[in-house]
């Protein structure tokens, strides 16, 4: 039985080589993460991603980070929360959106070199955190210029005047 086994294997793995067989390329993180929703929303809610890399590292102290939206009713509130390793707020804002757009949100805290954070963003449920459709990633400070950065500075670059029809919510959580 066991020699079975073995010449088994061994005409397995000598057709795999004969063929020419490479692993697949492990997969990349995409450059663009889109958020997710619970069940228990009444009332239809739009789309919602972050451009950039999942983990998104960034060499700027106050990064730039690039939403899409795309909301489903006349109004939605937008919310993006940065947390520190201490899930201490570093960076908090409510957005009221009323067309599809993208929302570069630039933070006002400056982010320590090696240290991680967590960029949570939402579309509220009915102007509401529960059951909000939500994204998560993870955020941290580098030496050096990411495709992240790149890929924002050409966004900005190709609109010179940044124009959108959002309005902040006075409101505080």
């Amino acid at each position: 039985m066991a020699k079975k086994r073995v010449w088994f294997y061994i005409i397995v793995f000598s057709s795999v080589f004969l063929m020419g067989y490479e692993p697949p390329e492990q997969q990349r993180d995409s450059e663009r993460t889109s958020a997710s929703s619970t069940r228990g929303c009444v009332v239809k809610q739009g789309e919602l991603s972050l451009i950039g890399t999942n983990p998104l590292t960034t060499q700027l102290s106050q990064p730039i980070l690039l939403f899409e939206i795309k909301p489903a009713s006349p109004e939605e509130t937008f919310l993006v929360v940065v947390r520190d390793k201490d899930l201490n707020v570093v960076f908090e804002r409510k957005i009221v959106v009323s067309q599809e757009q993208y929302i570069p949100i630039k933070l006002s805290s400056q982010l320590v070199k090696s240290e991680n954070y967590n960029v949570v963003a939402g579309l509220l449920c009915d102007n509401k955190i529960r059951h909000a459709k939500i994204l998560s990633v993870d955020l941290s400070k580098v030496d050096y210029e990411t495709a992240s950065d790149q890929l924002i500075q050409l966004y900005l670059e190709g609109k010179p005047e940044i124009e959108f029809d959002a309005k902040e919510d006075q409101e505080q959580n």
